[in-house]
């Protein structure tokens, strides 16, 4: 029980006593709050007086927030061996924050309610409880007695928590009390619990030995796992709990409570770094529903053999982390999963299979990272539904091969960090929506096939495709049709082509689109291209960002090709935000940039470019077609704000280089003139030039420079 709770109790019990009878009085059922050897005198002169057979609660407590300083100096309960009886039945027996080493002269308590002994420091025996016979109605907490070296004195307790305690929540709490080394004490106690067992932070302890009796956890109150072992850095095993058959089940625990927090699992168990545990063959014995699994910190298990009679995971959290020797999930075949359940597989570097979760049908999340022995998720073959998948950084993983059968993951789907990944092609069977997609650092994926289901990205976080070294084509993700989030396609060194999602149509779907979108980066590979055809103007003029199209050369077959230039300007935009969308399409016969229909013949108006994109014009005779040579440079100011523009405000665009003759010196300078629009528009005399689409400049008037 929390410390604060111990303390409320103990002024309460203080307050009783204050409001009742005197040392003499024969009122049996006064509390007694011990603060000094005057009052140790006064309890053992009312004991020999009255003679009762029972009496309030007995509190033996140190100093407390808001009360006189206890005289606990000299405090010895040597007073008390002088009442020579055995009779007494007690309330709570609480003994707390006291220099006592020990418990000497309470010989005469026979029963008491619960038992809570916490704080006392120098503690070393409490063997002066074991006057303490038959049942007691709640539990015993042994908390941060840190010099006590045995539970002896409890022997004579035969049965705990027929009704719930609210001061204590487990039936058996031992907490911090690091040189016990035996649960001997507990070897009387036979038949169910109704509360939990915890035992945290014993680091002598080595077995359970001394709860053989336990045969089941009814789990009556919804504080806590029902078995948690915790930081017990020698215990080897669980051996001692070979009598325990079920977990009962509270279904009056909701999973959230009252106040919209998420309430602990009640019949769970908890095992977490317990440095030497090797095994949990102890839990043979243990059958039904579990609601919730937890193994952390344990890097002597090398397997969960033992919880073979665990049936049904329901709405629990499984969660296997940081397990170093943890080599199989065998045990665990026998669990079927019901209602919203979770399940972490987390930091096994020996776990080389997930078989044995066979039995996972739905799950609110699967989270899967950081298992370096994975070559696949073999094991999961029966999963339909999850809402959120993330497959992390597990350095073996070449497939998803498992997640074969999984129909949807409606909150999130996220791929990352799983350097020797060849493939998605597993989760070819997801169809709809998602909220959010990631496919981020699997250096040898080379598509994106697997994903050709998904329709609708709907989250905030959107979509993010990044630095993926080997990703070569995201068009398996041609079916997305909207997305309401963020969109970062970018550091995919090898991508050929953005060809995938509809991007037009996906933004005119909105009018105010870009008040949508958080952010959108497109960036494509330096080898690639971008189709003309797939040009988005703006609902009006709007420092955004804008959509990158590269030089391009014919080649024989009449199917386009980009120039070096455009790695190079791949390469020139790496600022966080920036916007190098160099093309999509590449390998794909169509028409040159600037050109769209039939045979390629009608031209495309209008030409975006990019910061850094260098347009060579050729000089002619003709004065009508003479153009400059430019270099253009679009400084991009808003390029978290959308992505595509083909026309750059004035104030955006610089013109540079050699721009010579008195009828264009005007326009022609280091910053166009404020309120004149440059465009610029592929020329229709490109057909004929080879070389590809020239590029001309013109001012509002339609005037070349």
């Amino acid at each position: 029980m929390a410390r604060a709770a111990l303390l409320a109790a103990a002024a309460l019990c203080a307050a009783l006593r204050r409001c009742g009878a005197g040392p003499g009085a024969a009122d049996a059922g006064r509390d007694w709050t011990l603060r000094s050897s005057e009052d140790v005198s006064s309890l053992a002169a009312w004991l020999l007086d009255t003679r009762p057979t029972h009496m309030g609660d007995l509190i033996i407590q140190g100093d407390e927030p808001g009360s006189e300083p206890a005289d606990m100096t000299d405090l010895d309960l040597e007073p008390l061996k002088a009442v020579g009886f055995s009779s007494v039945a007690v309330g709570m027996l609480i003994i707390s924050d006291t220099p006592l080493r020990n418990l000497d002269g309470l010989e005469f308590v026979a029963s008491a309610k619960s038992i809570q002994i916490q704080g006392n420091k120098a503690l070393t025996s409490i063997r002066g409880l074991r006057g303490i016979r038959g049942p007691l109605p709640g539990g015993i907490q042994l908390y941060y007695n840190g010099e006590l070296l045995s539970t002896e004195g409890l022997e004579g307790i035969t049965a705990l928590g027929s009704f719930f305690d609210p001061w204590i929540p487990q039936s058996i709490e031992l907490t911090e009390c690091g040189k016990v080394e035996s649960l001997a004490g507990f070897s009387g106690i036979r038949g169910p619990l109704r509360s939990g067992v915890t035992i945290t932070g014993l680091r002598a302890l080595r077995s359970l030995h001394g709860l053989e009796g336990i045969t089941s956890i009814d789990k009556w109150n919804c504080d806590g796992p029902a078995i948690q072992i915790v930081g017990n850095e020698r215990l080897e095993s669980l051996d001692g709990l070979q009598g325990l058959r079920s977990l009962g089940l509270n279904r009056d625990c909701d999973a959230v409570d009252e106040e919209g927090m998420e309430s602990p699992p009640v019949n769970a168990i908890a095992l977490a770094w317990n440095r030497r545990l090797r095994n949990v063959s102890a839990l043979a014995g243990l059958s039904g529903p579990i609601r919730g699994l937890s193994f952390e910190g344990n890097p002597e298990l090398t397997s969960l053999a033992g919880l073979e009679g665990l049936s049904e995971l329901t709405d629990a959290t499984l969660d296997i982390t940081r397990n170093d020797g943890l080599a199989t999930l065998d045990a665990l075949g026998g669990l079927v999963s019901r209602g919203n359940s979770t399940v972490h597989v987390d930091s096994n570097p020996s776990l080389v299979s997930l078989r044995g979760l066979g039995g996972l049908r739905s799950l609110d999340e699967l989270d899967v990272r950081w298992n370096r022995g994975l070559a696949t998720l073999a094991g999961l073959d029966n999963l339909t539904h999850v809402a959120s998948l993330y497959i992390h950084s597990n350095n073996g993983l070449q497939t998803l091969e498992g997640l074969g059968s999984l129909q949807s993951a409606a909150s999130a789907i996220e791929i990352e960090s799983n350097p020797r990944l060849q493939s998605l092609a597993a989760l070819g069977n997801v169809r709809g929506t998602t909220e959010a997609l990631s496919v981020v650092a699997n250096d040898q994926l080379r598509s994106l096939h697997g994903l050709e289901g998904l329709t609708e990205i709907r989250g905030f976080d959107g979509l993010t495709v990044r630095s993926n070294e080997g990703l070569e084509s995201i068009e398996a993700l041609g079916n997305v049709g909207y997305i309401a989030g963020s969109v970062e396609v970018r550091e995919n060194l090898k991508l050929l082509s953005l060809s995938g999602p509809n991007w037009k149509n996906m933004v005119s779907l909105k009018d105010a689109w870009f008040a949508i979108l958080q952010k959108m980066e497109l960036q494509a590979g330096p080898d690639t291209c971008f189709p003309a055809g797939d040009h988005i103007p703006a609902a009006g003029p709007s420092p955004s960002s804008i959509v990158v199209q590269p030089k391009l050369q014919w080649n024989a077959s009449r199917c386009r090709q980009c120039e070096r230039a455009c790695g190079r300007l791949a390469e020139f935009h790496k600022s966080p935000g920036s916007v190098v969308a160099c093309g999509y399409g590449s390998g794909r016969c169509r028409c040159p940039l600037g050109w769209a229909g039939e045979g390629c013949a009608a031209p495309v108006a209008t030409l975006a470019i990019a910061e850094g994109q260098a347009f060579t014009c050729n000089r002619s005779n003709s004065t009508k077609d003479s153009e400059c040579t430019l270099l253009v440079r679009v400084c991009l100011r808003n390029p978290e704000k959308g992505p595509f523009l083909t026309r750059a405000l004035p104030a955006a665009i610089t013109l540079y280089d050699d721009c010579t003759g008195s009828a264009r010196s005007a326009a022609c300078t280091t910053g166009a003139s404020e309120g004149v629009a440059v465009d610029f528009a592929v020329g229709a005399d490109a057909a004929a030039d080879p070389g590809g689409p020239a590029v001309r400049w013109t001012d509002k008037e339609n005037n070349c420079g």
